[in-house]
């Protein structure tokens, strides 16, 4: 079966000094490519570093931007500022940039929304820059449905890519009308899961992507483990059954939909 894991953090400290492994064995399992997610500036230059050195037999690109922790973590974060590092940091590297995210709203970390105001003028913030860039962008969005596709649904340009997708198939229904993909990943198993198993059976074919979201969100037979690359093969074949298609063909699939997003 080819592989393809549409977002990754091979970036991200707690696994970024197995990197090389990791990648092996996604190889070993069908890997063909791979998308490192920045989620601050740190990570934006480790997943453009990651692509930078490859010298493995696949793909590996990164889409870097500012996850709306950063504002949840520092309030003082300065958005101008930190934006333009941001486009500089692109303008250099552009060869391995094919994405800006993970960016969006969360009011899961921030329950009381203090830090709504400014998570959203950050969002906007980068929404204009991919339009400017005219790349995707990789939406987080969490317990803010409705905060997200407020902005969201202003940007009819863009490629839209909902990462995660933990929303019911009525929201579904809001987005899919957009030029958008939806990502799945093992949530897909998990047992009070249901609306994100029914959003996947109305999800057109040809608007899926897979993820891990390594090292987070394992899957179901790998619970308690640190999540990898190679691990989307479950998300792969849970998927592939719950659409009612054979593995290949549904592989196959998800790897026109990879390239078609990613414009690869």
């Amino acid at each position: 079966m080819i592989l393809y894991d549409a977002h990754t953090h091979l970036n991200d400290p707690k696994i970024y000094g197995q990197a090389n492994s990791l990648i092996e064995d996604f190889i070993k399992n069908g890997g063909r490519g791979l998308v490192n997610i920045g989620v601050d500036m740190s990570r934006n230059k480790r997943a453009v570093e990651i692509a930078k050195n490859n010298t493995f037999n696949l793909k590996i690109w990164a889409a870097i931007g500012f996850h709306p922790d950063v504002i949840i973590k520092d309030p003082d974060f300065d958005i101008s500022q930190n934006l333009q590092q941001l486009t500089d940091y692109i303008a250099k590297n552009t060869t391995y940039i094919w994405a800006i995210g993970e960016i969006g709203i969360d009011l899961y970390r921030d329950k009381q929304g203090a830090s709504l105001k400014k998570q959203q003028e950050l969002f906007h913030a980068q929404l204009q820059l991919a339009q400017q860039l005219k790349l995707g962008v990789v939406i987080h969005s969490r317990d803010s449905f409705e905060q997200t596709w407020e902005i969201l649904r202003n940007y009819k340009d863009l490629k839209i890519y909902f990462h995660s997708w933990t929303y019911t198939p009525d929201q579904l229904s809001k987005v899919l009308d957009y030029n958008t993909w939806i990502w799945f990943n093992w949530i897909l198993t998990y047992p009070k899961a249901e609306d994100v198993r029914d959003s996947l059976k109305i999800t057109p074919l040809q608007k899926i992507l897979m993820e891990t979201d390594a090292p987070y969100l394992s899957p179901q037979p790998q619970r308690g483990k640190v999540n990898k690359p190679s691990f989307v093969k479950y998300t792969y074949s849970k998927a592939a059954t719950i659409k009612n298609l054979n593995e290949t063909e549904f592989s196959i699939q998800i790897e026109n939909n990879f390239k078609q997003f990613y414009s690869i």
